[in-house]
């Protein structure tokens, strides 16, 4: 059994060599068995989502559905527990791999066939109401974070890198540098520029927060806090950010 992730009482797994997912609620028992589709030699075992809601769960995936090598494509899949059916959100001869999804927007990395897992990427993201309808927002895309109502992405332009924030109604990006993005949640970014750690909001000003790198950085989502390491010593510490 392989890569758990949990949200509320529903957890997700993959069996490995089976090709076959478990959807389990911990309260009340209730178990899904996820098959991979007739015509896919392969289930993705890795960077899938799993989205609670109100009215329904739902559980986003890939898989491999044609050919092999430089050939190969992929594609995005959706189960849904009210309907126990899985849907195929992307048929393009791509590589369309690793989801990620909140409750309303699903995103993740396109490539053609050649590109292989060399970047940059494309960054492809869909409302889960239409998942059909989907919106390319980058082709230079490098890593992707679906975190509350943030997408957060690095654009590699030329040897440096610019962060971009989309919101779901407005778009925001910080010019291109020698930066990188180390955490994402409590509506905030925290990146490392110059050996320093930052802090950037949409529609605000970035701060500096620490005068030195932080490691390990991770947001609790259940509180907001940020829990880090920093220097050698391995001590932890927490945040909450303004």
């Amino acid at each position: 059994q392989e890569n758990p992730v949990m949200r509320g009482s529903w957890i997700v797994w993959s069996s490995g060599s089976s090709q076959r997912y478990h959807l389990y609620n911990v309260d009340t028992q209730e178990s899904h068995i996820i098959a991979k589709p007739s015509y896919s030699p392969y289930w993705g075992n890795t960077d899938y989502s799993l989205v609670v809601s109100a009215d329904t769960v739902r559980f986003y995936t890939w898989a491999q559905t044609g050919t092999f090598g430089e050939n190969s494509h992929f594609d995005i899949f959706q189960y849904d527990i009210k309907t126990k059916e899985t849907i195929r959100i992307t048929n393009n001869g791509l590589l369309n791999i690793y989801p990620q999804a909140n409750k309303t927007r699903i995103a993740w990395q396109q490539t053609t066939n050649s590109q292989g897992n060399n970047a940059p990427y494309s960054l492809v993201v869909a409302s889960v109401d239409t998942p059909f309808n989907q919106q390319i927002l980058s082709t230079v895309m490098k890593r992707f974070w679906l975190v509350g109502e943030l997408l957060v992405w690095e654009d590699a332009i030329g040897s440096q890198t610019s962060i971009n924030i989309n919101d779901g109604v407005s778009q925001y990006s910080l010019p291109a540098s020698n930066i990188q993005v180390v955490a994402v949640g409590d509506g905030k970014v925290v990146y490392s520029k110059n050996n320093a750690t930052w802090v950037w909001q949409p529609s605000k000003e970035p701060y500096q927060l620490f005068a030195f790198a932080i490691n390990q950085p991770k947001f609790d989502e259940a509180t907001g806090m940020l829990y880090f390491s920093t220097g050698t010593a391995n001590r932890l510490y927490r945040i909450k950010l303004p």
